[in-house]
C-alpha cells in the first residue's frame, strides 16, 4: 500500500509503482481524501477541510483494505505519508506486515514549524513571500507573533473561495521552493540542470489542473495544454484506466495483458479530446526543443510523428517502447527503430522498466541520439544525465 505525501499531495502519474515488481507484489495507491481523484475534490464547492484528520485517513485505508479483501499488506509511506503509515501500524498492527519508510517525518509541531517557519533561513525569500502574503490577508497574523501554519489554516477554511485560492497557490510556491523532491514535474536528475541555467523546460500536460500544478513548480516554463498525436484537430477518446497511469488515446488490448493481470488496465471511461501537432502549437519565436522524452502509453509514435520538422532541431529522444504490444495498434521498438533512425537517430541505450509477471521484459525507456550532433554540449550533458555511455565507444567494441 503506497500513501503519497502531503497532507495534499497525489499519486501524481503513478512513478511509484517503478519502485516494485509488479509480479511480486500487488500494488495499490490511493489518492488520499479530497486530492488528486479522490472524490469529492477539495475544491469541490462546500469541502469542509474539518474532515481531513489522521484518525479519518487511517478509517478510509481501513474500509480500502476491507473492500480489496487484504488480511494484512505493507505499508510503503513518503513525506506526510510515513506519518500516516506509522499512525496506521500503530492503530491496526495485526494488519501490517511490514513499513517501508521514506523522506520519514513525524509531523510533529517541530516538524511542523521547521518547514513552515524555520527552514525560512535557508529560504529567504521564498518564506518572505508566504509570510508577507499571511500578513497581507487582513487576518491578524504579525511575524512573530504566531504560528504562520495557524493563519494558512484559517486562509484556506474562508468562506471567500478567492481567499482560498490564493492563499493554496502561496503555500504549493512555498512547498515545490523548499522540499520539492522531483514531483513538480522535473525528474530529480534533471533539477540541476534547470537550476544551473543549462535548461529551459517545457512540459505538455492535457488535464487543467496537472497542467496548472506545473506552471507553479516550474514559473517561467511552457506549458502547453494539450493532448498530442499526428493529426492536428483530430476528435478521439482518451481511455481512462483503473489505474489511471495505464490511461491511453489506444485501446488496451485485454488478451494480452491477461497473463499479467490486465485488471489494472480495464477501461472504466472513455473522455472525449481534441489532439494537436506538436509543430501546431508551438510558440514561433521558441527555439526548437533540442531534448525530449515522450511517455504517453502507446502513443509515443504518434506524438514524435505530430513534431513535424520541429524534430530536425532535436538532439536527444527519451522514449518508452514495446518489443509486444499491450494496447491495440501500439507500435512495437522495430517500429520506433525504423522511424528514428529515417529521422536521424540512433539507439544508444535499452532501460527496462520492470518484468511483467516478473518473468518477462516487455517495456523499456529507448534513448536516441542524433547522429550529426553526438559530440555537442547537448550530447554530453543528456548522455550523463541519462546514464548514456559514449556512443563511439559502444560501436567500437563492437557491443
Amino acid at each position: 500500500m503506497y500513501l503519497h505525501g502531503g497532507p495534499g499531495g497525489t499519486l501524481g502519474a503513478g512513478g511509484y509503482r517503478e519502485r516494485f515488481d509488479p509480479g511480486r507484489f500487488r500494488l495499490i495507491g490511493l489518492d488520499q481524501r479530497g486530492c488528486g481523484r479522490s472524490l469529492p475534490h477539495v475544491t469541490a464547492p462546500g469541502y469542509d477541510l474539518g474532515a481531513h484528520t489522521t484518525g479519518a485517513l487511517i478509517g478510509d485505508l481501513e474500509l480500502l483494505r476491507e473492500h480489496l479483501g487484504i488480511e494484512r499488506w505493507l505499508l510503503n509511506g513518503v513525506s506526510w505519508g510515513s506519518t500516516l503509515a506509522v499512525a496506521y501500524a500503530q492503530a491496526h498492527p495485526e494488519r501490517v506486515l511490514g513499513v517501508v519508510l521514506m523522506a520519514v517525518t513525524t509531523t510533529g509541531r517541530f516538524c511542523v514549524d521547521w518547514i513552515t517557519e524555520t527552514v525560512g533561513a535557508i529560504f529567504p525569500e521564498a518564506w518572505d513571500r508566504l509570510a508577507g502574503h499571511a500578513e497581507r490577508a487582513g487576518i491578524g497574523y504579525r511575524r512573530g507573533q504566531g504560528r504562520l501554519v495557524e493563519a494558512y489554516a484559517r486562509l484556506l477554511r474562508d468562506p471567500d473561495a478567492a481567499v482560498r485560492d490564493a492563499a493554496s497557490r502561496v503555500w504549493v510556491r512555498w512547498e515545490d521552493e523548499h522540499i520539492s523532491i522531483g514531483s513538480g514535474g522535473l525528474p530529480l536528475r534533471w533539477q540541476w540542470a534547470q537550476r544551473a541555467g543549462l535548461i529551459s523546460p517545457a512540459f505538455v500536460e492535457a488535464e487543467p489542473r496537472e497542467a496548472a500544478r506545473l506552471r507553479l513548480a516550474s514559473p517561467g516554463a511552457l506549458v502547453l495544454p494539450y493532448p498530442l498525436g499526428d493529426v492536428d484537430g483530430k476528435d478521439t477518446l482518451l481511455n481512462v484506466t483503473r489505474e489511471p497511469g495505464r490511461s491511453s488515446l489506444l485501446e488496451p488490448d485485454m488478451d494480452a495483458l491477461a497473463p499479467f493481470g490486465a485488471e489494472p488496465w480495464r477501461v472504466i471511461e472513455k473522455v472525449p479530446v481534441r489532439l494537436r501537432r506538436l509543430d501546431c502549437v508551438w510558440p514561433p519565436d521558441r527555439p526548437a526543443p533540442t531534448m525530449v522524452k515522450v511517455d504517453v502509453q502507446g502513443f509515443e509514435l504518434s506524438v514524435l510523428r505530430g513534431f513535424g520538422s520541429l524534430l530536425d532541431g532535436v538532439c536527444c529522444v527519451e522514449v518508452e517502447a514495446v518489443i509486444y504490444p499491450l494496447y491495440r495498434g501500439q507500435p512495437t521498438l522495430t517500429d520506433m527503430t525504423a522511424f528514428m533512425r529515417g529521422r536521424g537517430f540512433g539507439l544508444v541505450r535499452l532501460a527496462t522498466v520492470g518484468l511483467y509477471g516478473g518473468c518477462e521484459l516487455i517495456e523499456f525507456n529507448s534513448f536516441w541520439i542524433r547522429k550529426t550532433c553526438c559530440d555537442s554540449d547537448e550530447a554530453r550533458l543528456w548522455r550523463a544525465i541519462n546514464n548514456v555511455g559514449d556512443q563511439r565507444r559502444i560501436v567500437s567494441l563492437g557491443y
